[in-house]
């Protein structure tokens, strides 16, 4: 029997057999004995759960895909009736870097032209959602729906550990709701939730009729109504 230590990559084979000999009291190789694997921890899934000893006396389990879980224990034993089991285990990795998920949320409430209050936080994930640790990674925040523009802080990029913050994302619109997408090329991209952007507070007066207006003196300027 080789090592019972495996490793691999979440939600794919692992790497290295899981083989068990099985032999007699005086250590002779026992040919035709059926072993049985099963996942014990970790998820996953096991083809050719049931082979049979060969002439060695060896049985290797056909196929063992690990979890989706990276950095979480994954398990599977071996047993044949009246013997103790054998377990193997392995603890899968990440893989390549695919997706973008959200991590902090922007405010659910914010005010055009103002910077967000909760600046939204963008981590780089395999296709399982595991954090990958892809530094350099430029994410870009566009407005899915409800129009305007991201008039500020429209980029940021991962840190060491595949981590976009963003810093001053600021939306100007007319009031109502909108959706941001959050994307890097090649990557998955991922939504916000719908944000209620609201006026920001009043900057300029100005009139719209009624100047310039002529009337003899001591007399009623003439009232001017707009239909709106």
């Amino acid at each position: 029997m080789g090592s019972t230590t495996l490793s691999g990559t979440a939600g794919l084979s692992a790497q290295g057999a899981a083989t068990v000999v099985v032999q007699d009291g005086s250590g002779t190789p026992l040919q035709g004995v059926t072993v049985t694997f099963a996942v014990t921890a970790g998820g996953g899934a096991l083809t050719g759960a049931t082979p049979q000893t060969d002439a060695q006396g060896q049985a290797t389990l056909g196929d063992w895909t690990l979890g989706t879980v990276a950095g979480q224990l994954n398990s599977v034993t071996a047993t044949v009736a009246g013997l103790p089991t054998v377990s193997f285990t392995a603890t899968p990795v990440a893989g390549p870097a695919t997706a973008l998920v959200l991590t902090t949320a922007p405010s659910a409430v914010a005010t055009s032209g103002a910077a967000f209050a909760t600046q939204p936080v963008v981590q780089a994930t395999d296709l399982h959602g595991n954090a990958v640790a892809q530094a350099g990674l430029t994410v870009t925040a566009a407005i899915q729906s409800g129009g305007g523009t991201v008039s500020a802080g429209s980029t940021a990029v991962t840190d060491a550990n595949g981590t976009a913050t963003f810093s001053g994302l600021t939306v100007t619109g007319t009031p109502g709701t909108r959706v941001l997408v959050f994307s890097a090329p090649a990557f998955t991209s991922v939504l916000s939730g719908t944000i209620t952007l609201n006026g920001g507070p009043p900057t300029t007066i100005a009139a719209t009729q009624g100047n310039n207006q002529t009337a003899d003196a001591g007399t009623a300027v003439p009232v001017l109504l707009k239909r709106w």
